[in-house]
């Protein structure tokens, strides 16, 4: 119940007694002057005026001396507690003693806690991946989703930012597998945590697979390591060893053992993986050999790694011994994932072949070919050779147009010549007239994306990088794109036509033809871009990057696409969402509209599909999210449509591990409650 004191008239306007007075002069003043006159007025309308002359004297009175009520409310209510429950996996686990959950149960309906009712104004929370407000049904599945106690305990912040509770009480088991870390989370919280530790550390023998390191990108013939780190405890003096195990598709191909130390120790093993081909490569890490475990789904975790080719076969091809071939060499001699093999053609005899492959199979060999000032036309098939290379073998071919192509002939330029059908910007059908002059290379803004384009690391304009590089001093007027081709960057003058037209002039343009792809550069010299600089060393850094980074595009048979739909992980666990990202974008990474999609799960079986549509998420982004997938090995297809027509197909495979992010670790971890409680002024239980 509420009570009024210290109830008191002030006035800010002057002192108390000064307003005091001021009020009874006034007031003695108004009963004179009202007794000294006497006007033929009714009784009524006398009290009336009276009235009237008093409220004034009043409102003067307290313009003037500005009065000023206190007073004190004083009252009682109860303090606030808010009880957190974590009902997580690892708290709802059966064992022998029961679940970790239903001892809190058992606590939170002892007469003790009833007494904490009555005394405060509870309200209840709990927690598994976040923060929720009621309470799961006791025959519901346990949360497998992983525990998100830092996410809670955040989300609780916010959610009693107006009006928060005195104090919280915390039960759980310290684990915390998905979200922020909650020690961090503490640091901040405005509120005393008291947590009560759940679950007990003498609770038998258990080793578990903490956690396991491996690069995602692995070289074929080259042993990639792989360190599993493992946590055992309650170990027995004489425990003997445990196995690790490196699996590949379920059959060993790695083993190492450790020695199991007697009491709560940690330790970790280093395996090696060698593959021996190219492509995803799903693996799995398995811990056996140690007998009394009261828990082996924390024995095991799967992962995948993709294993590209150890070595790029790249195939130089030139025509001329001059310095735009020594500055491409050396550019990739620095790349120690490249090998260059070169064939020199400089013979009298401009249509000889000598060394260059006489067969697809032979050129099939290799990953990328280049060729340095190719001449115009030859009566050989070595370009019908490296057109089916390129769209029949999924080839790459970088072609740098030197002074053989470019040059006038008879004031004009001759066009159809056999190199022509691999430009992806070939010369216009009539002769055209190209003044030389010195020209740079302007990047098109639609492109500025594309992986060949980039030269450097930092996120600097990539227009301003290549507007480093030296002009070229001749180029060929390549105007007219083939199907599918884009013209990456364009001289800043003009190609004139027999009829006067005027075209723009690509520089640097490419095009996907079959299953490969082809990059050509018009204009030259090539050893100015790499030399020719107020800063040498940063020009050659440029041209080294640009030669590297165009090879390696080359060489990726699947382009980078500005339209994709790929799982977030190869791996996911058991109970846990299995989502799929997917972007949608032009060329020139504008925002595709009007995208809808679905992605499909296949079993390995083939005797279940499953399917969830694209969510739009983000300008261009978009989600598909499967829950409750069983554990398996299965297929995806993921397609998506702009405007009704099909713009991208997806496709690849992910596997569900058959245990959940709660049973990798379920020893309790009391050391995070106590720094939370430690960190809030609360204490520990």
């Amino acid at each position: 119940m509420s009570q009024i004191s210290d109830f008191s008239l002030g006035f800010m306007g002057g002192s108390q007694a000064l307003g005091w007075i001021a009020l009874l002069v006034l007031a003695a003043a108004s009963v004179y002057l009202y007794n000294r006159t006497n006007p033929p007025l009714s009784t009524g309308l006398k009290t009336l005026l009276a009235s009237l002359r008093l409220v004034a004297l009043l409102a003067l009175f307290v313009t003037i001396f500005e009065p000023v009520i206190s007073y004190q409310l004083s009252g009682q209510r109860k303090p606030k507690l808010s009880v957190i429950t974590d009902v997580s996996g690892s708290m709802r686990a059966e064992a022998s003693a029961g679940s970790r959950l239903s001892a809190v149960n058992e606590l939170l309906g002892q007469p003790a806690f009833s007494a904490i009712r009555d005394k405060y104004d509870v309200t209840n929370y709990y927690l598994a991946e976040s923060l929720m407000v009621s309470r799961p049904a006791e025959n519901d599945e346990p949360y497998s989703g992983g525990t998100g106690l830092g996410e809670a305990l955040d989300a609780l912040a916010l959610r009693e930012a107006a009006d928060q509770a005195d104090v919280w009480l915390l039960f759980s088991d310290g684990i915390n597998n998905t979200g922020r870390e909650p020690t961090q989370v503490a640091s901040v919280l405005p509120v005393p945590v008291i947590s009560v530790g759940v679950g007990s550390v003498d609770d038998g023998f258990d080793i578990e697979l903490a956690d396991v390191e491996y690069n995602p990108v692995a070289y074929v013939g080259a042993a990639a390591p792989i360190k599993a780190k493992l946590r055992w405890r309650n170990a027995a003096a004489g425990s003997g060893d445990a196995v690790v195990q490196l699996l590949e598709n379920g059959a060993p191909i790695a083993e190492a053992r450790i020695t199991l130390g007697q009491g709560d120790l940690s330790g970790e093993v280093e395996l090696t993986f060698t593959p021996q081909t190219p492509g995803g490569k799903f693996l799995e890490i398995r811990v056996s050999g140690a007998a009394r475990e009261k828990l082996t789904k924390n024995n095991s975790r799967s992962f995948a790694i993709k294993a590209l080719k150890s070595k790029m076969q790249v195939l130089l091809v030139t025509e001329s011994l001059n310095w735009d071939h020594k500055f491409i060499k050396q550019a990739l001699s620095e790349n120690k994932r490249i090998e260059v093999v070169e064939v020199v053609d400089v013979s009298a005899n401009a249509n000889s072949v000598t060394a260059f492959p006489v067969s697809g199979a032979e050129l099939g060999q290799f990953d990328v070919v280049i060729l340095n000032n190719p001449s115009g036309a030859r009566s050989d098939n070595r370009y019908n050779l490296l057109g089916s290379f390129v769209a029949d073998a999924g080839g790459g071919l970088f072609v740098f147009l030197g002074e053989r192509f470019s040059h006038k002939q008879g004031g004009g330029f001759a066009s159809e010549r056999a190199l022509d059908s691999l430009l992806p910007v070939r010369p216009p059908s009539g002769p055209a007239q190209v003044t030389l002059r010195a020209t740079a290379l302007t990047v098109r803004a639609e492109n500025i994306l594309h992986p060949a384009l980039r030269i450097s690391d930092g996120p600097g304009d990539v227009r301003a990088d290549w507007k480093e590089f030296a002009p070229f001093a001749y180029v060929a007027p390549l105007t007219e794109p083939v199907a599918g081709a884009l013209s990456l960057g364009e001289s800043d003058y003009q190609a004139l036509s027999e009829a006067g037209d005027k075209s723009a002039i690509s520089l640097l343009s490419s095009v996907r033809q079959g299953n490969g792809k082809i990059l050509c550069l018009n204009g030259g010299p090539i050893w100015r871009m790499a030399f020719q600089s107020i800063d040498t060393d940063a020009a050659r850094s440029r041209f080294s990057a640009f030669v590297n980074g165009a090879v390696s595009w080359l060489a990726i048979t699947e382009d980078i696409s500005p339209v994709t739909i790929q799982p977030e992980r190869d791996v996911f666990s058991r109970g846990e969402p299995v989502l799929f990202s997917a972007t949608a974008f032009d060329r020139g990474y504008r925002e595709l509209e009007n995208v809808e999609g679905e992605v499909y799960l296949y079993s390995e079986d083939l005797k279940d599909t499953l399917v969830a549509s694209l969510e739009k998420i983000g300008a261009g982004l978009y989600r598909a999210a499967f829950e409750g997938v069983t554990p398996g090995a299965y297929r995806f297809e993921g397609r998506a449509l702009s405007s009704g027509a099909p713009v991208k197909t997806d496709t690849g495979s992910i596997q569900i591990t058959p245990y959940s992010l709660e049973e990798r670790e379920t020893t309790p971890r009391f050391a995070v409650l106590q720094s939370i409680s430690g960190q809030t002024g609360g204490r520990f239980l």
